[in-house]
């Protein structure tokens, strides 16, 4: 490597380690990202990790379903959350969905409702990761409404990270 680039690199390290780094699932090169982007209207590829302190985040995919002979529609986020620190918790409360004019969706699932997803795929409700462990399934979003314009999945944890991920 040329010395000339060394400052480059340094300060992309400094950017990645006190803010968040986008990583593509499928490559190991490092982007740094405003953890601003949903007030800023961007957002980020389905697939695209992004890497925090404490925790690596991806949305791996969003889908509309019902179940047979039903109106009802639900709206599933199948997310994926590694921790980068001992006894991190991990709960669904960090996401929504956001439609027009930052419209928000919270309403999840209640606990024993029946879903169009077999419970072996759900994301834990609740649970603590240590070091190096992850947590992935499906986060169900009750649509009985029909809403279909859910074109954005947010993250935001109780410490002040957050992303947003483009889906439908």
């Amino acid at each position: 490597m040329s010395l000339r680039l060394l400052p480059i690199v340094l300060a992309l390290l400094a950017v990645c380690s006190s803010t968040a780094c986008a990583v593509d699932d499928a490559s190991t090169d490092d982007d740094a990202i405003d953890e601003t982007n949903d007030e800023l209207g961007a957002a980020l590829p389905l697939g695209q990790t992004v890497v925090f302190d404490r925790f690596a985040v991806t949305v791996r995919n969003a889908e509309q379903r019902s179940l047979p002979g039903s109106r009802r529609t639900w709206v599933g986020i199948d997310v994926k959350v590694c921790a980068r620190g001992n006894s991190e918790p991990v709960t669904w409360s960090p996401w929504s969905l956001l439609g027009p004019e930052q419209t928000t969706k919270t309403d999840l699932a209640l606990p024993n409702e029946k879903l169009p997803w077999p419970a072996s795929q759900l994301y834990p409700r609740s649970d603590r990761l240590r070091a190096g462990e992850c947590a992935k399934g499906i986060i169900p979003f009750d649509n009985a409404d029909g809403e279909a314009s859910w074109t954005r999945v947010r993250y935001r944890n109780s410490i002040g990270n957050k992303a947003v991920w483009k889906t439908f």
